[in-house]
């Protein structure tokens, strides 16, 4: 059974932002003012993706403000757009994976990378309008607190990788996390493991090669396994053992390449969407098989595609514990054709 802080409170709104795919933003806003057609068209698919260090550090964050609210400052600044944290980098370590020490260097790398440069993103702000900020500014500090400039920052990504680095600073978009200082609990949240993204990077490390995953043809980035599960959980109502996903929105969110626009309609390729939601669903039931996923609201154990209304239908399990789970199964009417390709639709 998962101890109190192995399951963090995880903000909609973070898990909004990373789920919205470039195709899934409409008007877009920069400083108040509207950025005309012309401009939209010229950003670059970066722009739109929640990658790279953003992963940790919302799952860290996460952490600070499930467990740790009060190292959090600017929270009665309204001028300020941001709140800020500063704590030992060990601590951040902990918080964004869990003991996992593999991902340090690459985790490291990513944060040179922020503390060099601010890399704007687009983010939903409310329904039919996006706003474009940066979401995360990083700074970090030697043991005297002289802080690494973001020169020596850039230099260091392309080499080592390493640093005496003694503490981070995050300077974190307020709507994102806000939600999460509202009240004793905080409000609009979901459970989420500890760690999370650093937990499911082990998980499809230990995996490959199995052939209940090699034998899944399609490929697919470990972010968008990570934006399936966050928007599971946006769609989940916490009820009943099924959960019942738009095929277009979801592959929207998640796995965009599978959507294609003519004439004004959207088609997907179901079959490899199928296969890829079941990849997921398979890499989930794995992690919870560990004890990774414990205190989550639920965990897939099946799956159907309904073609006529293009919609995926999850069998869900639902408790506070999960080892022990049985076989994931594909309960689609042709899931026994493993060489079936149609036609997307």
């Amino acid at each position: 059974m998962a101890k109190k802080q192995d399951i963090v409170h995880y903000p909609k709104a973070a898990a909004n932002a990373e789920t919205t795919s470039r195709r899934q933003h409409s008007v877009i806003f920069e400083e108040g003012q509207q950025l005309p057609p012309e401009k939209v068209e010229k950003l670059t698919r970066s722009f739109f993706d929640i990658a790279g260090a953003h992963p940790y550090v919302f799952d860290a964050l996460s952490y600070i403000c499930t467990f740790h609210r009060q190292a959090i400052e600017r929270r009665e600044n309204s001028t300020e757009t941001h709140f800020r944290v500063r704590i030992p980098i060990d601590y951040f370590l902990d918080y964004a994976l869990d003991g996992r020490s593999q991902y340090k260097h690459r985790l490291m790398t990513e944060l040179y990378d922020m503390a060099s440069i601010q890399r704007g993103k687009i983010l939903p702000l409310d329904a039919g309008h996006s706003i474009m900020t940066v979401p995360i500014r990083v700074d970090l500090f030697y043991e005297d607190g002289t802080k690494l400039h973001p020169a020596t920052a850039r230099k260091l990504e392309y080499l080592k990788g390493q640093a005496p680095i003694s503490y981070i600073a995050i300077e974190f978009y307020k709507p994102l996390f806000q939600t999460l200082l509202q009240g004793k609990d905080g409000e609009s949240w979901f459970p989420l493991p500890k760690a999370f993204h650093a937990k499911m990077l082990q998980t499809i490390d230990e995996c490959r090669g199995l052939p209940e995953f090699t034998n899944i043809g399609i490929q697919a980035l470990p972010i968008q396994y990570r934006k399936l599960y966050l928007y599971m959980n946006l769609h989940d109502n916490g009820l009943g053992e099924r959960l019942n996903l738009d095929g277009v929105e979801t592959l929207l969110s998640c796995y965009p390449t599978l959507v294609q626009d003519k004439g004004g309609e959207r088609y997907i390729h179901w079959w490899q969407g199928r296969l890829f939601i079941k990849k997921a669903c398979e890499l989930y039931n794995r992690m919870a098989d560990k004890g990774l996923m414990d205190g989550v609201k639920f965990v897939p154990t099946g799956i159907q595609y309904d073609k006529p209304i293009k919609q995926f239908r999850l069998r869900l399990q639902r408790g506070r514990t999960y080892s022990g789970l049985p076989p994931f199964q594909d309960e689609s009417p042709y899931a026994s054709l493993p060489d079936f390709r149609p036609e997307k639709e």
